[in-house]
């Protein structure tokens, strides 16, 4: 509408309101037309047995619409924003539906299921008119006519309450069903678009050699049409940690330089940058100083799980990178306040050549088989020395951690098994006399979003809960500072490489393949190198980069490259899990629903400070 001078003006809040209503009607109408078309075309002349499947097509159908309306009213942006960044297909169609929850909901629960709910009673008619013919009667056509229509009515109720759990449970995998199905429709109109683009492309020529960084800004606009241009030199040359948005550790500002603050803070040798938010922090004299570490609790479940005002997420004061590859052994940095070039624990798996096999370094056990390996040989290859071990301070050290994991030192050590048993240990210790300086390493939420996933309804439950604990504490703990972060974050997994079916592949390794199923490390036999990286990277390359050992270690990925260390642990090749998906090594394998180990988004941790202000005394 346009007013006198040409202005459009806004329709009223009248016509808005109606404007739905309206719409609804006329679905209605046109859904009731169709189906009943359906149904009068399927039951005329059908006897009991086609009845019944009309019935239960339309009994399916009408709890299926409930559960949408369920699930759209439980779902949350976060996982679908997290699934559209990483161009899953439907999450894009998920959020649109999201931000029309209360009109989809409207269409599938009242719309879809009622007429439904009509029509399968409308079916039901057929089976009562054929039973009354064969048992007429005027008692037995009331009782006929009743008993039909209430089965008709529990099998419905009974499926809807059935079926209103899973779908509050799983929301968010029924509404990305929903818009996988929903972007069929979008294909045909995609691959138009896409032909337009070409077009263009096409009369501006081909691409000339630039850096790499502009040809990853270009790729990134137009992906498709700019490999099609792009040489196979050029594809080599572009940058590492650019080409797939992989985040380069930045050891000045990483996990280890929280370490790094700390050993300084307890008058321990340290050699390593600190950290200065952190370091003025420390300089209140606080009388206990409570350092946690929640395996897996990085920036992307904490964001995913936590709402911007809870104390967790209020209270980051700093997001730093983990090492690489980004998991809970080789953040034995941490502890050890050491690069992994130094400490060696790179990963959860590794070749030891003077074993001949793969050992699970934190179990102690071989990799394939489970079986226990030499008593004691972890200790003595790589031996791990806390960075407070020497510590001269007036402050009492103690852990608070699970049974298997240890620092070498048994005084003051709190075991513990249940999650809120880590946070009774630290209340214990903060109300002991004198100074206390606690060093926390807790397994879960990582555990927890293994096997269940990073947007799982058991995540955000668990991570919700620590919130809630971690807040209580910091209110009950006086004159307390806690400093919180994350050995890494993790990233929802959305499929699996069975690479141990690969029996060609396996031929050219001197050992399985190692170190983590996103970052996985091959040892290749001499003079098989380039039939090697042929195959890899035809068969994997669309997931997985491949980059020799030795240059990442040249550029720093691991710690300053001067070190010598323990690089030869590192073998030939590691490839790098560009998508969200994992290897599975060998057939017993754990399919985890979320992982880490790549250089996407689980590099990311926060520093979170959270203070018990020092009373006056």
């Amino acid at each position: 509408m346009e007013n006198k001078k040409g202005k459009k003006t806004k329709p009223s809040k009248f016509a808005i309101w109606w404007r739905w209503p309206l719409i609804v009607l006329a679905l209605s109408i046109c859904l009731s037309f169709i189906f009943g078309v359906i149904s009068q075309v399927a039951l005329t002349g059908a006897g009991i047995a086609i009845s019944v499947v009309v019935i239960l097509f339309f009994i399916g159908i009408s709890i299926i619409a409930d559960m949408v309306g369920v699930a759209i009213t439980s779902a949350s942006y976060e996982p679908f924003r997290a699934m559209a960044s990483r161009k899953i297909r439907g999450a894009k169609e998920s959020i649109s539906l999201i931000d029309n929850r209360e009109k989809v909901a409207s269409v599938s629960a009242d719309v879809i299921g009622d007429i439904c709910g009509i029509l399968s009673g409308a079916a039901g008619t057929s089976i009562t008119v054929v039973l009354i013919v064969r048992y007429a009667g005027s008692f037995w056509e009331v009782m006929i006519a009743s008993a039909v229509s209430a089965i008709i009515a529990g099998l419905t109720i009974f499926g809807k309450a059935y079926c209103k759990k899973y779908s509050m449970l799983h929301s968010e995998r029924i509404i990305l069903i929903l818009g996988k199905f929903i972007s069929l429709f979008h294909i045909q109109r995609k691959g138009k678009e896409n032909g337009s683009k070409k077009e263009k492309k096409s009369k501006k020529g081909k691409i000339e050699k630039s850096d790499p960084l502009k040809i990853e800004h270009t790729e990134s606009n137009d992906e498709s049409s700019l490999k099609e241009n792009m040489t196979e030199q050029e594809r080599k040359e572009i940058n590492l940690a650019d080409s797939v948005k992989f985040t380069k550790p930045d050891f000045n500002n990483n996990i280890i330089n929280v370490s790094a603050s700390l050993a300084t803070f307890l008058n321990c040798d340290n050699k390593n940058k600190t950290l200065k938010v952190l370091d003025e922090t420390l300089k209140k004299n606080y009388k206990n100083v409570v350092f946690i570490i929640f395996d897996g609790l990085g920036k992307n479940p904490l964001e995913i799980n936590l709402d911007k005002s809870s104390i967790l997420r209020k209270s980051v004061e700093a997001e730093l990178t983990s090492v690489f590859p980004a998991t809970t052994t080789n953040a034995t940095t941490l502890l050890a306040n050491s690069f992994p070039l130094e400490h060696g624990m790179f990963g959860w798996s590794i070749n030891f050549e003077e074993l001949g096999k793969n050992v699970d370094v934190y179990l102690s056990k071989d990799s394939e088989t489970g079986e226990p390996i030499e008593d004691g040989f972890m200790a003595k290859r790589l031996p791990i020395i806390p960075f407070y071990k020497d510590a001269k301070t007036d402050y009492k050290i103690s852990n608070v951690v699970p049974a298997y994991w240890h620092d070498g030192i048994e005084k003051n050590r709190h075991i513990c098994s249940q999650i809120d048993d880590y946070f009774r240990e630290i209340e214990a210790i903060c109300k002991e006399e004198g100074r206390q300086f606690v060093y926390c390493y807790c397994p879960e939420p990582d555990a927890t979003m293994h096997d269940n996933g990073v947007s799982s309804k058991e995540a955000k439950n668990l991570i919700n809960h620590i919130n809630r604990q971690i807040e209580k504490l910091s209110k009950i703990c006086k004159e307390t500072l806690f400093i919180i972060t994350a050995d890494h974050g993790q990233v929802e997994i959305d499929d699996y490489i069975d690479i141990y079916k690969d029996e060609k592949l396996y031929s050219l390794l001197k050992c399985p393949p190692y170190l983590e199923s996103r970052a996985t490390a091959f040892k290749v036999k001499e003079g098989c190198e380039e039939e090697f990286k042929e195959l890899f990277i035809k068969n994997y390359g669309e997931d997985f980069q491949l980059h020799k050992s030795g240059e990442l270690i040249g550029k720093g990925y691991f710690g300053d490259p001067s070190i010598e260390g323990e690089r030869e642990l590192l073998g030939d090749y590691i490839a790098i899990c560009k998508s969200h998906k994992h290897f599975i090594k060998h057939e017993d394998s754990n399919r985890f629903k979320g992982h880490h180990g790549s250089l996407t988004e689980e590099m990311f941790v926060p520093l979170i400070i959270i203070e018990n202000k020092i009373q006056n005394r």
